[in-house]
């Protein structure tokens, strides 16, 4: 078995927000399936490549709003008025 390496993710989770804290951005998020999932995206609409490629490798802080993002695709860690939020 190949080594990995670790992946901590610490999350809050609530009734209109989930922040997600990632220990480790550096390294990318990997179990066997989302390997497979990734090198079989490699021949698919470029879409479906970027949300495989999103997937696996993760920024340090993740913001969304559950509510209106329910799949959390969109992540609002950047915009300042929400920083009270956080």
């Amino acid at each position: 078995m190949d080594r990995q390496d670790p992946f901590g993710i610490r999350t809050v989770v609530g009734k209109r927000y989930r922040y997600i804290r990632n220990l480790f951005p550096e390294n990318e998020f990997s179990i066997p399936v989302s390997r497979t999932v990734f090198e079989k995206s490699r021949d698919l609409v470029p879409l479906t490549r970027e949300r495989a490629e999103r997937y696996m490798k993760r920024p340090a802080e993740e913001y969304y709003d559950v509510l209106a993002d329910s799949y959390c695709q969109h992540n609002l860690v950047e915009q300042p008025e929400l920083g009270e939020q956080k």
